[in-house]
């Protein structure tokens, strides 16, 4: 079923898949995008040695939502979004905070 989402603009939304399988990537890939989502993906591997700028990544291609495998240790791993929420590219092209923001949390949910 391929249900698009509703959007003012009748672009798709866009969201980043950041897995360290790529059995994983190419599973949520399908469903994302048979459900009408936009999907763009990168490997934990790729990111964690620096091979892949995450901040530029996210910039470049300003997703709505971001599916993230947060592999143990918990705490080094959940450095990244705190990164991704302090940078602009959650800002608008005049500076104002995205609506999004509200979503974003500073710990895994659970208290971890």
């Amino acid at each position: 079923m391929n249900a698009t989402p509703p959007t003012e603009t009748g672009i798709r939304p866009v969201v980043a898949v950041l897995n360290s399988a790529d059995d994983v990537i190419e599973m949520l890939r399908v469903a994302l995008e048979d459900s009408g989502f936009a999907v763009v993906s990168a490997k934990l591997s790729e990111i964690q040695s620096g091979v892949m700028d995450l901040v530029a990544f996210v910039s470049a291609h300003r997703p709505a939502a971001i599916v993230y495998d947060l592999p143990r240790p918990y705490e080094a791993n959940w450095n990244f979004l705190r990164l991704l929420r302090e940078t602009a590219w959650r800002r608008g092209p005049s500076g104002e905070r995205s609506p999004h923001q509200s979503r974003w949390h500073s710990r895994p949910r659970g208290g971890r």
